[in-house]
């Protein structure tokens, strides 16, 4: 898809949008990135009042710099979906959070507290989370990496 094209896609379209702007990122191609994230972060809000557009504006704001925003939507993800109703989709939702108040450096101890308690849980395992696309923008933050290697079952 193209950057413009992400309404044609229905749901999920911020997704992916958001997928292959961090991928442009990990791949050193801010320019490239651009686009999906304005198009996700300029998304209507009432459109994108389910937790997962939510959560996806979120990681938008947050890399284009609009970091009080992105915690805001982030914040409003985990409060359209929190882990008490939801064990799975819940857990989700709040690593988004988490990712976004670590990168940000917003409440920054909260988003490791938060990673700490959900890496290893449903969904949540310590190499599936290494090998995220957020999570691979903060692949130089010593302390996520350090939480996340900390989970990683001991050798029998």
């Amino acid at each position: 898809i193209r950057a413009g094209q992400v309404e044609d896609l229905g749901v999920g379209g911020e997704a992916m949008a958001v997928r292959l702007a961090l991928a442009h990122l990990i791949a050193g191609q801010p320019d490239r990135a651009r686009p999906y994230l304005l198009e996700v972060a300029s998304a209507n809000e009432s459109a994108a009042a389910d937790p997962y557009s939510l959560a996806d504006r979120a990681i938008a704001l947050e890399l284009l710099g609009q970091s009080d925003a992105a915690v805001r939507a982030a914040d409003a993800a985990v409060q359209a979906r929190p882990i008490s109703r939801d064990a799975l989709n819940g857990a989700q939702v709040a690593m988004t959070r988490a990712w976004v108040l670590i990168h940000s450096g917003i409440r920054a101890d909260e988003g490791y507290a938060e990673l700490e308690q959900l890496v290893g849980t449903i969904d949540q395992q310590p190499r599936w989370v290494a090998a995220t696309l957020p999570w691979m923008l903060l692949r130089d933050d010593e302390r996520a990496q350090q939480i996340i290697r900390s989970k990683f079952p001991s050798a029998p």
